[in-house]
């Protein structure tokens, strides 16, 4: 890991739909070759934008990681 601290002050760019645009899980899911049944470690999952998708769309066992517990309440999880 980079040591990189996400800032809870943009936790909105969490469930902003430009994220989507930009890399998108099943686009993920593709570059990483996950296939159904894979287990997958998420560390650090945030609103688990990636892990949770991977796991509906592929079939996956998803592990996630949450480093610190900053998220405001209204910020909704997937």
């Amino acid at each position: 890991m980079t040591g990189h601290r996400f800032n809870p002050e943009k936790a909105d760019l969490l469930i902003d739909p430009k994220r989507e645009k930009l890399i998108s899980p099943s686009q993920m899911a593709e570059i990483l070759d996950i296939q159904p049944h894979d287990t997958i470690a998420d560390l650090g999952a945030g609103n688990g934008f990636f892990a949770l998708p991977f796991k509906v769309r592929e079939n996956c066992f998803a592990f996630t990681l949450l480093i610190k517990s900053f998220l405001d309440p209204s910020i909704k999880l997937k």
